[in-house]
């Protein structure tokens, strides 16, 4: 509720969850959480799953003027079949929308062992 700008925690929301996988192993878990503000905005059927996983996967980024991501390396933390020891990576994600209003919570979760980053740092340090 805090992430989404809601002081307590008595509001409707859509909670998604997206599993990803390669050939038959799970490399990376995604939930995201709307509420009913966003449902009625963006008029989306509760009942078409398939509208909502892409709603979910695609279409919020589109919505959204920018985010505040945070990064984290933990301990499997909810991915199938990882065993304790094995490093995940945790991007959790408020996009904002008009006037840097909190419209989505995104949580991704990835087997550190299955993905690779690089970044860019910018001169001068």
């Amino acid at each position: 509720a805090n992430e989404m700008g809601k002081e307590n925690s008595g509001f409707l929301t859509l909670a998604v969850v997206l599993e990803y996988y390669q050939e038959e192993e799970q490399v990376a878990i995604s939930t995201v959480i709307f509420d009913v503000h966003c449902i009625e905005k963006y008029h989306i059927d509760i009942e078409n799953k398939e509208f909502i996983k892409k709603f979910a996967s695609e279409e919020i980024y589109k919505l959204s003027r920018r985010a505040r991501t945070v990064l984290s390396v933990v301990q499997s933390e909810g991915i199938k079949g990882l065993s304790a020891e094995t490093p995940v990576i945790v991007f959790e994600e408020i996009l904002l929308g008009e006037n840097d209003t909190p419209q989505f919570y995104c949580k991704h979760r990835l087997n550190a062992l299955k993905y690779r980053f690089s970044l860019e740092r910018k001169a001068p340090f």
